[in-house]
């Protein structure tokens, strides 16, 4: 709530794709509508509050909020979008790529588990057979791939910590 021309006004902020919107409710009726390219562009518009940039007033400087944009950027899908490559491949670029073997056929163990029966895994066995043999994984490179897998609709199902038991189990729901 603020004052502008000595009434109370309630500002509804919203922020869309292609622009930023401020609406002004006076006495429960819509009164202006701002529209502009983005937060500091539709602020200057409303003509109020100047000392501020419209990022701030809008929150999305707040350090909440930059943690809240970001998990909403990390890719997701689930088990049944396997075969979509787009999707799959936002994954692997996300959370694996920098952290395995380029040539490691990842795809093919998220095919080959979706077409399998069963619907738990043990993911160090399973990785194994798609990695060279001898390959050592480095536990970086394993915790991205954990990640991958809870952020394409698998839960880890394994109830001991990787300190009492080295075996993880993953379930594909």
């Amino acid at each position: 709530m603020y004052s502008v021309g000595k009434k109370r006004t309630l500002f509804v902020q919203e922020i869309k794709k292609k622009n930023s919107i401020i609406k002004m409710y006076q006495d429960s009726e819509l009164r202006f509508t701002h529209v502009g390219n983005s937060p500091n562009d539709v602020w200057q518009k409303v003509g109020v509050l100047q000392q501020y940039r419209g990022v701030d007033i809008f929150g999305i400087s707040h350090p909440q909020v930059q943690t809240f944009i970001q998990t909403l950027l990390i890719p997701r899908c689930q088990p049944e979008e396997w075969h979509i490559i787009n999707k799959m491949q936002a994954l692997w670029n996300y959370h694996l790529r920098k952290f395995t073997l380029g040539s490691v056929q990842w795809n093919e163990f998220f095919i080959e588990w979706y077409n399998e029966t069963k619907t738990v895994i043990e993911i160090t066995t399973s990785l194994k057979k798609i990695y060279p043999p001898n390959y050592i994984f480095k536990e970086r490179e394993v915790r991205a791939w954990r990640a991958m897998l809870s952020h394409s609709g698998c839960v880890n199902i394994t109830p001991y910590t990787k300190e009492i038991s080295p075996v993880s189990k993953f379930l594909k729901n």
